[in-house]
């Protein structure tokens, strides 16, 4: 077995191909050159490579057919070589897989630092196989989660050693086996593990996503509200790369400074400025190797937007009165909750820094959007609170549950967790019940849509009563009863002032011809608020298709049709509709709530809250 590093280039100028060749010799890494598409695949069939340095233009083809397949065969680094200019193709090349770039003309310190960063990944991959396989080995009947990585930057990871690599007198480096320590490998269910907490369908589909980040050096921007857990993402992308062992360094664009941002960014040197009285390291050569979380990029200034856009691009950066750029090695991972795309038509964010750091662009769903996870996400904060706080174990009751359930949360994770702490703070006792969460009057609540945002909407069974929805007797077939007085204040009503939860605005839809019966079919919608009424139209009482309402056909509702409106009020006629509603759901169901709640495309649990609140009571105990 070779002691040396094993690298292939391919560029069809014999010059460049010479430069690098020389430079990675004199790093201790053996180099084999190909000059087409074609004598490249032949060397990858017959060798195994460290890593690959490809120009993305060649006689026979093209770049990205080398990238392709080396990604999809092999776990060896590659790295593209591009002009100077065509930094987008690069970028579409690191979407499909590449590890890196280098620009042309060659940089020679920028191109040792990716050779650096090629080996340090790839090395990081042999120890993860190496210790798979002794694992394997050592327990052969103990079945493990534990899986070969696909790409040298992803996979499982190991609890950090002393000492993996060893430097020769000539300095170059190479692997050896640690027998001093037992290498424990970590999964990544164990990464994942109370960071990302969720099984609902969009988390499922993130945490996917952020395992396939990990693999590339692209940069990264993440999307999201406050409180959406963009820095949780940014550390486990970071995590699970191979940049695992470097810093993670977080910064708030927003809570520097104007005038101090440049210094904190790229630091600066004793004497620079009145104040400067010894030498600063800014954040890019403290992220060195590592990772670089920029949170809130949308409110950096112009003036260094063109800054960071130069640091980003050229992968260098030069303090404040120094006369030289030092290189960095770093990935950029950016977010905000501002629409960027809207700002850069506004002039207000540089296109080309957007294009540059929107390589991957990542949207974190919102709490609404994944309400099947609140319980969860309820039960892991109160076990952190009563872990912090020193209490005994803390539960919620059935009807706290569905009350956090049911709550527009335009703060997300952030105000769940300050609603829990609220809770705890104002409850008695060990268990915490809806009104110790003080959320706002129930009706506001009920505005939203009950159907969970990963609920499958196709096949969707739709509920047709073909009889009169009003009965003044009071009472429905198959025992189920209708208290006449049923309208009351809910439990969970608060008196505060100072706190009413937000209801969702609907988008104003075309309405529909009114037949006998209603047609109820499963929605949702639990995002921001689309628009009011105020803003799409100035008329209030002119529909979408510019009829006014007074031209209505109300034969079907005589009371409507003769001007007379209910006369216990718009919210108790709607109640006492919804009330006829589910009580001819369960009549169709035979009584089944389960099967009643698939008719009305909503979940058990929401059927039988709003049962609650209307005191519909069909005889079961449960």
């Amino acid at each position: 077995m070779q002691d040396k590093p094993l690298a292939l280039v391919i560029d069809d100028e014999a010059d460049l191909c010479r430069l690098m060749q020389i430079t990675l010799n004199k790093m201790g890494i053996d180099t084999h050159v190909a000059y087409d598409v074609a004598s490249a695949k032949g060397f990858l069939a017959d060798n195994h490579y460290d890593f690959c340095l490809t120009d993305l233009a060649l006689p026979d083809g093209s770049g990205m057919e080398i990238v392709e397949l080396i990604t999809k065969t092999t776990t060896t680094p590659v790295a593209v070589i591009t002009a100077h200019g065509d930094v987008n193709v690069a970028i579409e090349a690191m979407k499909i897989g590449a590890f890196d770039f280098v620009n042309k003309p060659l940089d020679l310190p920028r191109l040792r630092q990716l050779a650096k960063s090629a080996l340090k990944a790839n090395e990081s991959i042999i120890q993860d196989t190496k210790s798979i396989t002794a694992q394997e080995n050592n327990n052969p009947k103990q079945d493990t989660n534990t899986i070969i990585p696909s790409n040298p930057l992803t996979g499982n990871l190991l609890a950090p050693t002393e000492n993996n690599t060893q430097i020769n007198q000539d300095g170059r480096q190479r692997t050896i086996k640690n027998t001093t320590k037992k290498t424990t490998a970590v999964s990544d269910d164990d990464i994942f593990g109370g960071r990302l907490i969720g099984d609902s369908r969009p988390m499922k589909q993130l945490h996917s996503t952020i395992k396939k980040l990990a693999r590339s050096q692209a940069p990264v921007f993440l999307w999201g509200g406050s409180g959406t857990g963009k820095e949780v993402v940014s550390r486990l992308i970071h995590d699970l790369s191979g940049r695992r062992n470097g810093n993670f360094v977080p910064v708030n664009c927003g809570a520097i400074p104007s005038e101090l941002m440049e210094s904190e960014f790229f630091g600066h040197k004793k004497g620079s400025f009145t104040g400067a009285t010894s030498d600063k390291i800014g954040l890019f050569q403290q992220a060195d190797g590592g990772t670089l979380f920029l949170d809130e990029v949308a409110d950096l200034p112009l003036a260094m937007q063109v800054k960071l856009l130069r640091a980003i691009q050229e992968k260098t950066v030069r303090a404040i009165g120094d006369t030289k750029e030092v290189p960095v090695d770093i990935r950029i991972v950016c977010a905000t909750h501002k629409d960027l795309a809207d700002l850069v038509q506004k002039g207000a964010f540089r296109q080309d820094l957007f294009y540059r750091i929107n390589v991957i662009e990542v949207k974190l769903p919102a709490l609404n959007d994944r309400r099947d996870d609140i319980p969860m996400l309820a039960k892991h904060f109160l076990e952190m609170i009563a872990k912090d706080w020193g209490l005994d174990n803390l539960s919620l009751t059935d009807d706290a549950i569905d009350m956090l359930t049911y709550h527009n949360f335009k703060g997300n994770v952030r105000e769940l967790r300050n609603i829990l702490e609220r809770a705890v703070t104002m409850s008695d006792g060990d268990e915490i019940d809806a009104h110790h969460l003080m959320l706002g009057d129930v009706h506001d609540i009920s505005e939203l849509d009950d159907a969970p945002s990963d609920t499958d909407h196709d096949d969707t069974p739709t509920l047709t009563p073909t009889e009169s929805l009003t009965d003044t007797s009071g009472t429905v077939a198959n025992g189920i009863s209708i208290p006449t007085n049923a309208i009351k204040t809910s439990p969970y009503h608060d008196q505060r002032p100072t706190y009413t939860a937000n209801t969702v605005i609907k988008e104003n839809k075309e309405p529909k011809p009114i037949t006998q019966g209603l047609n109820i079919i499963a929605s949702a919608n639990y995002g921001t608020p689309l628009s009011t009424p105020k803003a799409q139209k100035s008329n209030p009482l002119d529909n979408d298709d510019g009829h006014t309402f007074d031209k209505l056909d109300l034969s079907e509702h005589e009371d409507l049709a003769n001007s007379n409106l209910p006369s216990q009020g718009l919210e108790a006629y709607l109640l006492d509709q919804e009330r006829q509603i589910i009580c001819t759901a369960l009549q169709q169901a035979g009584g089944n709530k389960t099967q009643a709640a698939k008719l009305l495309g909503m979940t058990f649990r929401s059927l039988r809250y709003r049962m609650k609140k209307l005191d519909i009571d069909d005889g079961d105990d449960e």
